[in-house]
């Protein structure tokens, strides 16, 4: 199974590859073709298949290390930031429906923390 998230400017486009140790692949795309494929080595491997969002400068993720945290890759210095740790292990897609239509945000990182308390307290935590 691949879950395929495309870039807003539709330069690039990340996915997922692998069953027993999920990994993000990223290709760049030009005039419609892939001119190269990645593993975007920084970022370890994820409990699920929607375990990421597609951001604009970056990958929001839950990683099978840390699956209590919502990270944050960064491709301008290509390093993985702790965003939020919550008491309890967020599920597999928590970085996709905690994230997903607030890309646009001004000030994104405060409405992923609150979006997170929320999703947490909603589950009974």
């Amino acid at each position: 199974m691949n879950v395929l998230q495309i870039s807003e400017d539709g330069r690039y486009w990340c996915y997922i590859r692998g069953q027993e140790e999920p990994k993000i692949y990223r290709e760049t795309v030009s005039d419609g073709h892939v001119e190269r494929e990645e593993d975007i080595l920084e970022i370890p491997s994820l409990p699920g298949y929607y375990s990421f969002f597609l951001a604009r400068d970056g990958i929001y993720l839950i990683s099978k290390d840390n699956p209590k945290t919502l990270e944050y890759f960064d491709f301008a210095i290509r390093k993985l930031k702790d965003l939020f740790t919550a008491g309890k292990m967020l599920g597999a897609d928590f970085a996709y429906r905690a994230v997903a239509g607030l890309r646009f945000s001004l000030n994104l990182p405060t409405i992923i923390r609150t979006s997170c308390l929320r999703s947490l307290n909603d589950d009974g935590a």
